[in-house]
């Protein structure tokens, strides 16, 4: 994240998240510091004023204050609003996360509510699943997909986005810990700071270059595939339990979401055509930061794949790739282990 002066006015520019993108807090300055930092940082629904969704947008800060960028740290605990804990910096407010990088626990009051009626949980260990598709591959899909499965089969899972995978940030959220429930993390960055053969199940998915390129140039992310795409999903290949492609879930969801659940072993747990039914329903938000709870952001699915489900179900006829030639043969060139692996040549 960058911010720019001009005129006054400061505006938010994205970058790619596969770049390190520091975690923002609003410090104010121009009054008398508390003792407490806590109360030296904007409250989410005072940012929200300040700067609307967020996205795009330009504001005008009032008189005495400025923009201060705070790295991100792991800190020492991570935010659960329904126990109503929340960590320095924390932009939840209202129900909404404001923050596109949060890295707490967003579950409910309601859905906490929903965990206490089910029956209590074997005394069997918890389990720690990686959805790590790199972004515009599906990996949005993988990740609910995996969290829709557990709510189904009333397993208490705590869902979780990370920038980075590490040691320490697993050890806060219970991973290993005796009464913890289970772990899903959604990352995409690779990450050399902790054990992958701690995780129960590394799952991937993967995408033809093309869709992702178009996919990258339609949200504004970025205008062609850095060579970090691929060398951090071969790293996450070489170490991944299921691997799973974007076309197929697009062309046969229920078939893929079969594998899942029998690769997460509970295809007997579970109602296929009740999660499916879930995952249609899902809906990103019209504006603003992403929906903290299934990560969808604004705008998340383009109408040409929008157009290929709606020709799943038979209402109309799929369009044809907008890709040209010349530029999948680009894309081949430069990655040609990429689409031999996957079949895309």
């Amino acid at each position: 994240m960058q911010l720019c002066q001009s005129s006054g006015l400061f505006s938010r520019k994205l970058r790619p998240s596969h770049l390190s993108r520091p975690q923002i807090v609003v410090r104010l300055v121009g009054r008398p510091l508390s003792q407490n930092p806590a109360q030296n940082l904007l409250a989410g629904g005072q940012v929200r004023q300040l700067f609307g969704d967020m996205v795009g947008r330009l504001s005008v800060l009032p008189p005495g204050y400025s923009l201060h960028m705070a790295p991100d740290t792991e800190g020492v605990s991570v935010c659960k609003p329904a126990e109503e804990r929340h960590i320095v910096g924390c932009s939840w407010d209202g129900g909404r996360c404001y923050n596109g990088e949060c890295e707490g626990l967003h579950l409910t009051q309601e859905q906490q509510a929903i965990r206490s009626s089910w029956a209590p949980s074997s005394d069997a260990p918890s389990t720690l699943i990686i959805a790590a598709g790199p972004e515009r591959s599906g990996s949005t899909w993988l990740f609910n997909a995996v969290r829709l499965l557990y709510e189904d089969a009333q397993q208490p899972l705590d869902s979780y986005w990370m920038t980075h995978v590490t040691t320490k940030k697993l050890h806060q959220r219970g991973h290993r810990q005796p009464g913890s429930h289970h772990i899903l993390v959604k990352t995409h960055g690779w990450s050399n700071n902790w054990d992958t053969s701690s995780a129960d199940h590394i799952l991937l998915t993967h995408r033809h270059l093309s869709g992702v390129l178009r996919s990258y140039q339609r949200v504004g992310w970025a205008f062609d595939i850095p060579e970090s795409y691929i060398q951090e999903h071969q790293q996450w290949k070489a170490v991944a339990h299921a691997d799973f492609a974007f076309e197929e879930i697009i062309q046969q969801p229920l078939v893929e979401l079969q594998k899942l659940a029998q690769q997460l072993s509970l295809l007997e747990q579970v109602d296929l055509g009740r999660v499916q039914s879930k995952l249609d329903g899902l809906q990103a938000p019209a504006s603003g930061p992403p929906d903290p709870v299934s990560k969808l952001w604004p705008q998340h699915m383009s109408p040409e794949v929008s157009q290929q489900l709606a020709a799943r179900s038979g209402l109309v006829p799929a369009p044809a790739g907008a890709a040209s030639s010349q530029q999948a043969g680009r894309l081949q060139h430069r990655f040609p282990t990429f689409f031999e692996q996957y079949g895309y040549s």
